[in-house]
């Protein structure tokens, strides 16, 4: 019989490569259930929602909030890629802020989906995304951006909202700054974005 230090050392080993795998995102499944329950015991992983962990550091207090905001982007990776595929797309907002490579870690996160309902998916310190049906409005030239369904930066920049340059003014300057060539917006007012 597996003494607990050697059952912790073998569940760490496991989550290791998952870590590597998944940017530290777990799901139930890709763990056995005695490495599941000695991890969370530990503090090694801390639950998002049901079925679904972020890896985490033990010395941390259950109210600490960096391990979420470090895992947001990864673990909504994971879980729209897991349920969606690549039947989704984020908003505008959200799409501009990956392009970008902004740190702040938004309230909420708005995608449309091709099928389902419109659902509220609430997250870990008063974060949400919210998912709604629009297969219209998928764009078809959609760009993976950090393992996320985005708009292509030059498509968001004609489509964002004047409060997102009001609101984050920083990122808009970045934004602008990382078109490449004006006519690649030119081209998407033409076409009637």
């Amino acid at each position: 019989m597996a003494r607990p230090n050697e059952k912790l050392a073998d569940a760490l080993r496991a989550l290791k490569k998952l870590q590597d795998k998944h940017n530290g995102v777990v799901q139930t499944e890709d763990l056995k259930e005695s490495h599941r329950v000695i991890l969370l015991e530990e503090g090694f992983i801390r639950q998002v929602m049901k079925g679904w962990y972020v890896c985490s550091n033990p010395r941390e207090g259950d109210g600490d909030s960096t391990v979420w905001y470090a895992s947001f982007w990864p673990f909504l990776s994971g879980y729209l890629n897991k349920r969606f595929g690549k039947r989704y797309c984020l908003n505008v907002d959200a799409s501009i802020l990956l392009h970008t490579h902004c740190t702040v870690i938004p309230r909420q996160v708005t995608v449309i989906i091709k099928e389902g309902g419109t659902s509220t998916l609430k997250l870990p310190h008063d974060t949400s995304v919210l998912l709604y049906p629009d297969e219209k409005n998928i764009p078809g030239n959609r760009v993976e951006v950090n393992g996320l369904q985005a708009l292509p930066l030059a498509d968001g920049l004609c489509r964002i909202g004047l409060q997102f340059f009001r609101n984050s003014p920083r990122e808009a300057e970045i934004a602008l700054g990382l078109v490449r060539d004006p006519g690649d917006l030119l081209t998407v007012l033409l076409a009637g974005a």
